[in-house]
């Protein structure tokens, strides 16, 4: 049988699946896997921008109904998948196409933020891929007490694809992007970044929080709890890989504790993110919490000042609910707001929690020496917000991948 030989799970991304001549670049990808005498269950997404076309769509026909947007939004998984499994029959790979109901893929919550549950039948799957490449529907999940699909959220392919792994028991999942590994900073803002060979799940956890799309962070977490091995490798889409990076456990040296000399591990960067600085907040029990009962939801990021009759909270928001929570801060009584939108938010991330405030120093003389000015700033993660105007990104990303480390050898 097949599946003795070992199973590996792989999942592409849209990027990697925008054309009928890349698609095929995957299929030839998933041969090697199968000529080796592997079982192979891949996951995909929607083919390039698929997903923003179909959103645009949704909006323009003016409906509100979250149920029948995420049929809409399913058939651009459906689509690449059908594509795919054409592709490797025709070159000889024997391979079928499911979605998330066909394979049991149980899913609860909202539309259009649902949460996995389970595999329903993992050995159903992999007697599946005993006999064909298994080609996945990613993004959508099955609601059984309604029978309904449920998309699961932007970038959650990558969580199908750990999922099945770990119910069918994969020997490892590899996630084939359009940058090969996980890096300290974007190698398209730096060309020079630092590239993880291997990285443990709990860096790789706050670095996809904070906003370094390699992955997802349900992905991650979900890898952490069942101890699926990630690969993360340029897609053949786009080249040739060399080598890419490894999310796994890693246990340190008892030997040599102090081994990590740089806690700085890496910068994330978050577009699209506005300020609202709140003041004149009376300083008594129940007043900040007013404020945040509503806005939550939309906050990325916050800091709290206390005087000894007031406070200020400053709020890192996404940009397109910025009106919404400016809105909502000025409810309260006396309080003073204002916001600023068109925000870039660039977070250090430190996984040792060692002095912060040194880092937040360093960050901010080193944006002062390129001429970029922060706007807003949180020591809790070490989080800077600038203007996303003229070169500022590229100029501060830079400095501060320099300043801390982040670079190539």
């Amino acid at each position: 049988m097949r599946i003795e030989n070992g199973l590996i799970s792989v999942k592409f991304g849209g990027t990697s699946l925008s054309s009928a001549e890349l698609i095929t670049k995957v299929a030839l990808c998933i041969k090697e896997f199968w000529d080796s005498g592997k079982a192979v269950i891949a996951t995909v997404s929607a083919m390039g921008h698929e997903t923003d076309r179909l959103l645009d769509l949704v909006k323009a026909v003016g409906s509100t109904d979250p149920r029948e947007a995420d049929r809409v939004l399913s058939t651009g998984e459906e689509v690449s998948a059908g594509l795919l499994a054409m592709a490797l029959q025709a070159i000889g790979v024997p391979a079928k196409s499911y979605n998330a109901c066909q394979l049991g893929l149980i899913a609860t919550g909202q539309h259009g933020d649902g949460r996995f549950v389970k595999l329903k039948n993992p050995d159903l799957v992999r007697s599946f891929a005993d006999q064909h490449v298994v080609v996945v529907t990613g993004f959508q999940g099955h609601c059984e007490e309604t029978g309904d699909l449920i998309i699961m959220g932007r970038g959650s392919s990558d969580e199908t694809s750990v999922v099945a792994s770990a119910a069918c028991g994969a020997e490892a999942c590899y996630i084939y992007t359009d940058v090969d590994g996980v890096y300290a900073i974007d190698p398209r803002l730096v060309p020079n970044a630092r590239r993880f060979d291997t990285i443990g799940y709990a860096e790789m956890l706050l670095l996809a929080y904070n906003g370094v799309g390699v992955l997802m962070d349900r992905c991650v977490g979900t890898a952490q709890k069942f101890g699926v091995t990630i690969k993360v490798l340029l897609s053949p889409s786009m080249g040739t890989s060399t080598g890419g990076s490894t999310v796994c456990f890693i246990k340190g040296d008892i030997n040599n504790i102090e081994e990590d000399t740089s806690p700085i591990r890496g910068l994330a960067v978050m577009k699209n993110v506005g300020v609202v600085n709140i003041s004149n907040v009376p300083n008594r029990r129940g007043q900040a919490a007013k404020i945040f009962k509503e806005i939550t939801p939309n906050i990325v990021e916050s800091n709290q000042g206390l005087g000894r009759t007031k406070a200020s909270i400053s709020m890192l928001v996404a940009e397109d609910s910025l009106s919404v929570v400016a809105d909502q801060a000025r409810k309260v009584k006396g309080v003073r707001v204002t916001s600023l939108g068109n925000l870039i938010k660039l977070t250090l991330v430190d996984q040792s929690m060692v002095n912060r405030s040194g880092a937040l120093r360093r960050a901010s003389a080193c944006l002062s020496e390129v001429n970029v000015e922060f706007i807003s700033s949180a020591q809790q993660l070490i989080v800077v917000a600038i203007k996303n105007e003229g070169d500022n990104l590229k100029k501060a990303a830079t400095a501060l991948a320099e300043e801390f480390d982040l670079v190539a050898n």
